[in-house]
């Protein structure tokens, strides 16, 4: 009767232990399609190329339409991610990266991208310590704040970067 007694408590927490996993792994595939929504982020976003102006009798453009297709802001044609640079991760609205290019090249980069975007407000620290480099960008505009570090230490060939995008 107690052998009888053991076994059914195992099954009973056999059940329930079965019941949590379950619950858990339910709960991990409802956040994928969260997760996939940075991909977006994650990729680069092809650009449509500005059309030529047509050309009148005289051989002149006409300045009738806008250079830009469908009336597209730039700040929507940002790249988050360096070329070249391998995604590693995303969590929440950061991604991160490495890359072997140089720090320097990559902060200034994405300095580049930044103003052609339009963003207003910038800063960029530029740190390097004993050659543990550290650079950090920030910048907004009306619907957008971007956080950007780059930073590598002496021994490592690797830049991490990291990006967070975030709503004003």
């Amino acid at each position: 009767m107690g052998k009888l007694k053991i076994l059914l408590v195992l099954i009973v927490v056999l059940i329930i232990t079965s019941a949590i996993n379950q619950s858990m792994v339910k709960n991990d595939q409802d956040k994928k399609p969260q997760d996939k929504s940075l991909e977006k982020l994650a990729k680069p976003t092809p650009t449509a190329s500005p059309t030529p102006a047509p050309e009148n009798k005289n051989g002149q453009t006409s300045n009738s339409e806008s250079q830009t297709p469908n009336n597209q802001s730039s700040q929507d044609t940002i790249e988050y991610v360096y070329p070249g640079s391998t995604v590693i991760k995303t969590e929440g609205s950061t991604i991160f990266l490495q890359s072997s290019a140089d720090p320097t090249t990559i902060t200034n980069w994405y300095v580049d991208q930044i103003e052609k975007a339009g963003f207003s407000a910038k800063s960029t620290v530029r740190t390097n310590t004993n050659g543990n480099i550290l650079n950090k960008i920030s910048a907004s505009s009306s619907g957008q704040k971007i956080e950007i570090e780059i930073k590598r230490t002496p021994n490592s060939s690797i830049t991490e970067i990291k990006v967070n995008i975030a709503s004003n």
